[in-house]
């Protein structure tokens, strides 16, 4: 599979799970748990293979500062969704601040997925000369980090 479809394919899992954790209520404390993990096994994986091999192969191959910036801030967006889930994971399930907090991650990965698909997708579609190739590679970055997530 292309990296392309392979990063959108990623995107709706995220968001999926995030749209399932959004509709849960304070009650649902073990349902909330379950998905928080799934979501973890799921989005921590991808945004470490986005930042040790799609970001850097974009980075490598162009030295336009326009493009540069926007990958710069796909990566910083991943730092912002790090802190607020390392946030999630600090309060209770059940706790009333859990869910404002999960909305936040969710508007934040809102926003970085369609930015990274309108703009540094155009950026990539550019630079990477063998998409089923890169899609191979990503693949297997991730595998390996979804073992020590």
């Amino acid at each position: 599979m292309d990296i392309f479809e392979l990063l959108k394919k990623d995107h709706r899992t995220v968001l999926e799970i995030l749209d399932k954790l959004s509709s849960t209520t304070e009650r649902a404390g073990k349902t909330r748990q379950r998905q928080l993990e799934q979501l973890k096994q799921e989005l921590l994986p991808h945004m470490f293979a986005e930042e040790n091999y799609f970001y850097p192969y974009i980075l490598d191959r162009t030295d336009d500062k326009e493009q540069r910036e926007k990958v710069l801030e796909g990566i910083e967006e991943h730092h912002a969704a790090r802190g607020v889930l390392a946030d999630l994971e600090s309060v209770s399930v059940t706790d009333e601040r859990w869910h404002p907090d999960l909305l936040v991650l969710k508007e934040l990965i809102d926003h970085h997925i369609e930015e990274e698909e309108r703009e540094i997708f155009d950026v990539a579609e550019e630079v990477i000369e063998d998409s089923s190739e890169a899609g191979k590679n990503f693949t297997k970055i991730k595998k390996e980090q979804k073992v020590h997530v």
